[in-house]
Order: C-alpha cells, then structure tokens, then sequence
C-alpha cells in the first residue's frame, strides 16, 4: 500500500491525507529499521501540506513521547488538542507526557477532560489512575483502575465472543 500512496503522491503532491497515511503504514511497518525516523518524516510533509491536521500533529506527539523528546511531544500534543479539542487520544498523550515528567497535578486536568469526553476510553482511566495514585488520591485511584478493568474486560470478552463465532463457522459481526 505505502507503493500506492507514494505513487499518489507522485500523481498529486499537494493531495492532502496522503503523507499522513503513508505514515501510519510505516509505524505499522516491522520490517523497517527505523519506522519513527521516516514516519515523522512523513508526517512533517503531510503538515507542510495541511498544517491544520490535528490527526498528525498528534502522530507526532506519540512518536517524540516514545522516544523521550517532551518538548516536541507536547508541542505537537498541544497543537492537536488546540486544533482539535475532542481529540481524546492527544489529552490521554499529554496527559502521559506530564506523568512522565513528575507533573501529575497537569496530568489530572488532561485526563479528567479526556474521561468527560470518552468515559469508555480504558487508556484514559488507567493514566487517570496513575494521576490520582500520584497525588495521593488513593480513593479516586482504585476508582479509575475498576473503570479500567471493566473496559478492559469487556474488550476481552467482545473479541473472544467474535473468535468463537468465527470458530463454529458463525459470520463476523458487522462494524
């Protein structure tokens, strides 16, 4: 597919969404050596192009999170929230970002935001649990991790109920 997509690119360089998908097919690539360098590569063009793209600016973030850059991370998190503020996973991000630095009371007002806005978002409860754990909070903690459980749990018991479907020749559930 990223064939495709660079062709595409090749036919119309200033399409937008392009650059961005060729990036995700490269983190989702496991044979490259290096799938963060020449993703944010990608990602970079793909803003040069469409500077507005939250979706991007927020695949940047993740990337410089990973590999321990803040100041990029919460730059590009910052700009996603900004540009797009129900962007659950960029507050979920930064939320992260701010664990990471030791700074929970910031942690807690992004991921407080992010569960108002997607209560069944399980990585959102469980950083959220991290936050109160943090601060102390030990009530408000186990709160968040039974949330965490159940969600996850349920995501368990959903994919288990379609792999048994599958398994006794049953169709796969429409999405």
């Amino acid at each position: 597919a990223i064939k495709e997509y660079r062709r595409a690119v090749e036919l119309n360089p200033k399409a937008p969404h392009l650059h961005y998908r060729i990036g995700r097919l490269l983190l989702a690539d496991s044979k490259d050596t290096d799938p963060d360098k020449k993703a944010v590569e990608s990602f970079q063009q793909e803003l040069v192009l469409n500077p507005q793209d939250a979706l991007t600016h927020y695949e940047i973030g993740e990337i410089a999170r990973r590999n321990r850059d803040s100041a990029v991370a919460r730059t590009h998190y910052q700009q996603a929230i900004e540009l797009s503020a129900q962007l659950v996973e960029a507050r979920v991000g930064l939320g992260k970002l701010y664990l990471a630095e030791h700074q929970p009371d910031k942690a807690l007002k992004e991921l407080e935001q992010a569960v108002r806005q997607d209560a069944r978002n399980a990585q959102a409860h469980y950083a959220l649990m991290l936050a109160y754990r943090d601060l102390g909070r030990a009530e408000e903690a186990q709160k968040e991790f039974t949330a965490f459980q159940s969600l996850e749990k349920e995501k368990t018991q959903s994919f288990s109920t379609l792999l048994q479907s599958l398994l006794t020749g049953g169709t796969r559930p429409s999405q």
